[in-house]
């Protein structure tokens, strides 16, 4: 670690890392743990990498001994876009995944560490076939509106990145790909998709909007293509996943399904067992060998704080590494466990002299995209995130992450931590950390003393969904439904309410007929009604918010032109309904203007 000898000589913090205590002068770490036995700091278990390119790397500098993509057959297009990208050799997982798919026809479940190229791993394979398609058809397949491969990613970062990658390859190989994340306008990602599409990156709730409008369809896919399997099931998305695995299964062209995570847990086996059976036959399992474990090019440490105050330690960490970050040109990751944790600590570090970007579900749309995209150009070098930044991204000049809040489960560190020392380069992961965090670190401890991978139990994710779900009040079933399935309730429940409540309601079942038959009540009318009045309310402001807010107010009277439309017309179809014809017509003005036309 960098030098650290000088850093904090406040006795409240300690600091170890993976190869010897730091700072011997403070308090002895058992002491600050408040333990009786004494809490040794644990080195990595070195697990052996695969060779990476350098910075800048020659075909001809490869040894033999190392695979290259030519023993793949790949077409001349295909390696000249590697080649663009300075890619000459496989990583193990890409070396697995390639084979099989060229091999046979099974669906592809894979997984393997952080920054071990997944993402070309299953591309390479994906672009290659698309232009085999082709070739065999002697014909372009490209085809408005209907993709010929679909790729799912959780967040709109992910599917610009993803894109990004995809269409350098793309770029030689000469097929079209479209990235839809609610990035441009919803009728601006339509006019895309009426260009022609064949590999389309989405998320998945901007996909089922187009879906669901027949926007785009699935009738020529022959690819579809799951990333971080992980995060959208802790996301609770396991339902919509399997509605497109079946949509997959029943579709003509019975494309190929490809699933991939940086971990591999229960739920993920369950969901490939009840889609695909247990058989060998259609579906293929492949895990790394190294997968559940920490990066071995990457040094851990960890600083203990007694003290409920991290943000002064927090300053003297970044002081520590500036030297090292601007030398090298890199960049940090911080990472917080809740948005208003990240916004203070934003205001905090502003008023510190850091300048930084923040990466989290309450930034803005276009905002967020920014930020993005200005810590992608390096033009700031440090982000703030919560685990929304944790899973995908990839920056590779990264090479230090900050767990400010300690993460509450091992797949969130293993996350955290893969933002750093990316394809093999060298990074630095540091954590402050309470009392309360030491049950995840010990488990980190033993699982590198042991030798064994990590038990991969959920996420943070996982833990906000049921506690939304636990927010939500639950649901009554009606009084007299429950009265008549239970025997004690009949008991308890005297013979004459059951039977003035059942009077009860079916006198307000009559009434709200009788409206709709003698007053002409009409729900759906009654609610666009609401909604206008809402609106109309909304452009009631002061003349300078009026100036400043033109665009939001012109959006606003569209949607009041809109309504009012949908209420007049809705009004004409039901009074048409009872008259005649000619009067049906409007006093027989459209007959005239016909006849004179």
């Amino acid at each position: 670690m960098l030098g650290f000898k000088n850093l904090f000589r406040n006795p409240a913090i300690t600091i170890f890392s993976k190869s010897k205590l730091l700072c011997p002068t403070v308090t002895p770490l058992s002491f600050a743990l408040n333990l009786h036995k004494p809490f040794l700091p644990f080195q990595l278990q070195h697990v052996p990498s695969y060779a990476f390119r350098s910075s800048r790397p020659q075909e001809k500098m490869i040894p033999g001994s190392i695979p290259t993509f030519k023993t793949y057959d790949l077409s001349q297009s295909m390696m000249q876009g590697l080649s663009n990208m300075e890619i000459y050799t496989p990583t193990p997982i890409q070396d697995l995944v390639i084979k099989e798919w060229f091999k046979s026809k099974r669906n592809i479940a894979f997984a393997a560490q952080t920054g071990t190229g997944k993402t070309l791993a299953y591309a390479i394979p994906l672009i290659e076939s698309l232009k085999r398609e082709e070739e065999k058809a002697k014909t372009i397949l490209t085809v408005p509106r209907r993709p010929r491969a679909v790729i799912f990613v959780p967040n709109k970062e992910l599917v610009m990145q993803t894109q990004e990658v995809i269409k350098k390859i793309c770029h030689s190989v000469k097929l079209k790909t479209v990235g839809i994340c609610g990035r441009d306008s919803f009728h601006g990602e339509i006019e895309l998709l009426d260009d022609g599409i064949d590999i389309l990156i989405t998320t998945l709730d901007r996909f089922e909007k187009h879906h669901n409008k027949h926007n785009v369809h699935l009738s020529q896919a022959t690819h579809l293509i799951f990333d971080e399997m992980d995060t959208f099931l802790d996301a609770s998305y396991e339902e919509q996943i399997n509605k497109y695995v079946d949509i997959g299964i029943k579709l003509p062209t019975k494309p190929r399904m490809v699933f991939l995570s940086s971990t591999f847990t229960e739920k993920m086996k369950k969901l490939f067992v009840s889609n695909f059976g247990s058989g060998k036959d259609t579906f293929a399992l492949l895990i790394d060998k190294n997968t559940h474990y920490n990066l071995s090019n990457l040094q851990h440490d960890f600083l203990h704080i007694a003290k409920l105050d991290k943000q002064q330690p927090l300053l003297g960490l970044l002081s520590q590494y500036k030297k090292y970050i601007e030398k090298t040109e890199g960049g940090t990751i911080i990472f917080c466990n809740s948005i208003p944790s990240c916004q203070s600590l934003e205001y905090f570090l502003r008023d510190n002299g850091y300048d930084s970007v923040m990466l989290h579900g309450d930034v803005p749309k276009k905002l967020r995209i920014q930020n993005f995209e200005r810590f992608k150009r390096r033009e700031i070098n440090l982000l703030l995130s919560t685990d929304l930044g944790s899973r995908g991204l990839d920056f590779p000049w990264v090479n230090h992450i900050i767990n400010f809040d300690f993460p509450k489960t091992a797949s969130d560190y293993l996350h955290r931590a893969g933002r750093a020392g990316r394809a093999g380069r060298k990074g630095y992961v540091s954590s402050l950390y309470h009392n309360k965090d030491f049950k995840l670190i010990q488990e980190l401890q033993d699982s590198n003393n042991e030798g064994r991978p990590l038990n991969i139990k959920g996420s943070a994710y996982e833990t906000f969904q049921k506690k939304e779900e636990k927010k939500q009040p639950p649901r009554q079933d009606d009084g007299l439904a429950r009265i008549a399935k239970s025997p004690e309730l009949q008991k308890l429940v005297p013979a004459d309410y059951i039977q003035f409540r059942k009077q009860w309601d079916d006198s307000q079942v009559a009434k709200q007929e009788h409206q709709g038959r003698v007053r002409g009540f009409k729900p759906g009318k009654d609610v666009d009604k609401g909604r206008l009045k809402e609106l109309k309310k909304k452009i009631k402001m002061p003349k300078n918010e009026r100036n400043e807010q033109r665009k939001f107010i012109k959006s606003i009277q569209n949607r009041i032109k809109g309504l009012t439309r949908k209420i007049r017309t809705r009004g004409q179809e039901n009074g048409a309904a009872g008259k005649s014809p000619s009067k049906a017509r409007g006093r027989g003005r459209s007959n005239n203007f016909n006849k004179n036309k």
